[in-house]
């Protein structure tokens, strides 16, 4: 996990990278979420 690798032209260790990826993984699904309901779209966990 501290090994650096290149991601986006930079330097970064491995567990930072894994942390950014997830963290953006995560706004995606909050924006399908908000968009879904905006479309009076429930989500299966909801119901």
């Amino acid at each position: 996990m501290s090994e650096t690798i290149q991601m986006f032209g930079s330097e970064r260790t491995v567990q930072a990278s894994l942390f950014m990826i997830v963290g953006d993984m995560h706004e995606h699904l909050g924006q399908a979420i908000a968009y879904a309901r905006s479309n009076e779209v429930v989500p299966p966990w909801s119901q």
